[in-house]
């Protein structure tokens, strides 16, 4: 899945991005039960695992769900309770959503982006700015 990633390389490695999850879900709500586990194609443990019961999804990725669901009945599995997250503002409770909306894309556009734009110091540079402050 990641070989169509744009920036990929501004990715951080796996284990960080499950723990920022982790951390995320715990913040969220204490006792929730969740397994976040890497995924390789776009259904990772969905139309396996029949344990489990919801799946959450953004608007964009609402059609996912329906697949998912489709895939499932293929198999014999229940379907899964579909719940779409919108976009959530700190202060206003009815947003533009395109305005608010920060994905993993934009993110790593940026820091391509500030890569690119960075002047690039000499390391002897760098060490004598450091030992100066």
């Amino acid at each position: 899945m990641l070989k169509t990633k744009k920036f990929k390389e501004f990715m951080e490695p796996l284990d960080k991005r499950i723990d920022a999850v982790e951390r995320f879900l715990r913040k969220f709500k204490r006792g929730l039960v969740y397994q976040v586990v890497p995924i390789s194609d776009m259904y990772g443990p969905t139309i396996t695992d029949d344990k489990l019961e919801a799946l959450m999804v953004s608007k964009e990725t609402l059609k996912g769900g329906g697949m998912v669901n489709q895939e499932r009945a293929n198999r014999n599995l229940p379907p899964l309770t579909i719940e779409v997250i919108n976009v959530i503002s700190p202060t206003e409770t009815q947003v533009d959503e395109v305005s608010l909306k920060i994905s993993s894309t934009f993110i790593r556009q940026y820091l391509s982006e500030q890569a690119q734009n960075s002047v690039k110091l000499p390391a002897a540079a760098a060490v004598l700015t450091a030992e100066e402050h």
